[in-house]
């Protein structure tokens, strides 16, 4: 497939298709979510705000938290930090703030395979929820940390 800017890989095009994929099963979340980029779909949550980002990759499909675009992530972190232990009671003892994606988790599944497909839009539809509903329960300001 060609477009004005050249060729779209072969990758380009089975991401775009799991983000149709999921448009048509999970249609409520896909229309409050932006594109992050090709491996990604972003939903702004909270007065901060920051973001649940929902990822695709080869080998899995996830989320994690992340600020708004450009705000450093070391200072995401430093905010969150304080805020461990309801982190974990929303996504489980074993999250990890992490360092470079914060609070991922993960369904490790072969995304190349499109009948992995449902069971991914499914892990997502869980997950998706438990991080707003944590990301809403968050009480940080724009300057803590």
């Amino acid at each position: 497939m060609s477009r004005a800017g050249g060729m779209v890989s072969e990758l380009t095009q089975h991401r775009r298709a799991f983000w149709a994929a999921f448009a048509e099963a999970l249609p409520r979340l896909a229309g409050r979510t932006v594109r992050g980029n090709e491996t990604t779909r972003w939903l702004a949550v909270g007065h901060v705000p920051l973001i649940a980002a929902h990822y695709v990759g080869a080998g899995a499909v996830g989320m994690f938290v992340r600020g708004a675009r450009g705000a450093r992530i070391g200072h995401v972190r430093e905010m969150l930090f304080p805020h461990r232990e309801l982190i974990a009671r929303h996504l489980g003892p074993q999250v990890r703030l992490g360092t470079t994606f914060l609070i991922e988790t993960r369904l490790r599944i072969d995304m190349g395979e499109r009948a992995n497909w449902p069971r991914a839009l499914e892990w997502l539809a869980d997950a998706s929820p438990r991080y707003e509903a944590l990301l809403r329960e968050l009480k940080i300001s724009p300057f803590s940390g």
